[in-house]
C-alpha cells in the first residue's frame, strides 16, 4: 500500500471512530481522545490528519455524502441526455433512502443528524465557524452542469441555476428525514414519482412536458 492510500484509510479509520463515539456520547461530549481510542491510535495520530474537533465534524459530514456525490458525478459525466441524468440521479436517490431505512444506515443518519444540529448551534452562537454553509453549496453546485447542458440543449427553462440546484438539492435532501419518520404511512415509489413531476415540471420547457405525457400513455 503507498503512503497516500495508507493516509486515505487512516482518515477513513478515524472518521468512522468518531461517528461510533458520537452515537455513545453525543457530539458535546465525545471527545479526541475517546475517537483515538476507539479507533487504536494516539490522540497525537488524528492531530495529523485533522488540525480540531470541528474539523473532524466537517469532515464527517463530507464523509456521509460522499458516497452519494460520487454516483452523481458519474451521472453527470455519463452520456445520457439532461433529462435522463435527472431522471436517474432521482431514482438512484430514493434508492440510498430505501438503503438508509436499514437499521444500521438509519444509526448513522441519526448521528449526522446530530452533527449538524451541532454545528449550526455552533455558528448560530458564533462559537465557531464549520463552515457547514460552504459546505452545503458546494454539494449543490454539482447538480449545475446538469442543468446548464439542459439549458443549452433547449430542453429546459432558462432560469436561475444558483437558486435552482439550491431548492432541487433541499427537495431531495430533506425528504429522507420526513421519509424515515413516516415511512410506513407514506409509499416511497409514489413519492419518487411526484419528486420527478415536481423537479421536471419546473425544468422542463412545455413542449417537452407535452412529449413525456405522450411517452408514458
Amino acid at each position: 500500500m503507498n503512503k497516500q492510500n495508507k493516509k486515505k484509510n487512516k482518515r477513513k479509520l478515524i472518521l468512522e471512530a468518531a461517528l461510533e463515539i458520537f452515537s455513545i456520547k453525543g457530539v458535546d461530549k465525545g471527545t479526541v481522545a475517546e475517537i483515538a481510542d476507539k479507533a487504536g491510535i494516539g490522540k497525537g495520530t488524528i492531530y495529523h490528519y485533522f488540525d480540531s474537533k470541528e474539523q473532524i465534524f466537517t469532515q464527517l459530514i463530507d464523509f456521509f455524502f460522499a458516497d452519494w456525490m460520487s454516483e452523481w458525478e458519474q451521472v453527470i459525466d455519463s452520456e445520457h441526455s439532461p433529462l435522463q441524468k435527472v431522471e436517474i440521479i432521482i431514482d438512484r436517490t430514493f434508492d440510498i433512502y430505501e438503503e438508509i431505512a436499514e437499521e444500521r444506515s438509519r444509526r448513522q443518519l441519526v448521528i449526522m443528524c446530530e452533527i449538524i444540529r451541532f454545528a449550526f448551534q455552533q455558528s448560530l452562537e458564533r462559537k465557531s465557524d464549520i463552515g457547514l454553509s460552504e459546505l452545503f453549496r458546494k454539494l449543490y453546485a454539482k447538480l449545475k452542469p446538469i442543468i446548464k447542458e439542459g439549458i443549452k440543449e433547449g430542453i429546459f427553462k432558462d432560469q436561475d441555476t444558483k437558486h435552482l440546484c439550491f431548492v432541487a438539492f433541499g427537495l431531495l435532501d430533506g425528504f429522507s428525514i420526513h421519509y424515515l419518520l413516516q415511512k410506513n404511512h407514506y409509499s416511497l415509489e409514489k413519492s419518487r414519482e411526484i419528486t420527478k413531476n415536481i423537479l421536471l415540471g419546473g425544468l422542463l420547457k412545455d413542449e417537452y412536458k407535452y412529449n413525456i405525457r405522450r411517452r408514458e400513455k
